[in-house]
């Protein structure tokens, strides 16, 4: 018999339809790869760490691939708008520390500044 019945996961199957939504994607908009870029760096990156190993720099042992920035002022269908929030997620991922020390650093300039008033009023 020339068929053989085999059975296909369904992660294999959309795993195939992905790269043939990305492989098309270019034909729609020009930053249509880049964001389906970015979603698969975010994929690989979520898919091994925790926040707590990340933030102790354990490296991702998945391959994170590497995406081509789309220039600005391009034409296309409105999904340059994802395109920096998309950047800033990836950015966060992959610099976890950074953003901790981003966020401590914001929190802590208003303490600063009442502790410093606070105390040049009893004097």
């Amino acid at each position: 018999m020339s068929y053989t019945s085999r059975k296909i996961g369904a992660q294999v199957a959309l795993g195939d339809v992905w790269d043939t939504v990305k492989s098309m994607s270019g034909a729609v908009d020009p930053y249509l790869p880049e964001a389906l870029c970015r979603v698969d760096q975010i994929r690989a990156l979520r898919k091994d760490r925790t926040v707590l190993q990340s933030l102790l720099g354990k490296k991702p042992t998945v391959p994170v691939p590497v995406c081509a920035r789309t220039p600005p002022n391009m034409k296309g269908m409105g999904v340059e708008k994802a395109i920096k929030p998309l950047r800033a997620a990836v950015y966060a991922y992959q610099h976890p520390v950074h953003v901790w020390l981003g966020l401590t650093a914001i929190l802590m300039v208003p303490f600063f500044a009442g502790y410093a008033v606070g105390r040049s009023s009893k004097k």
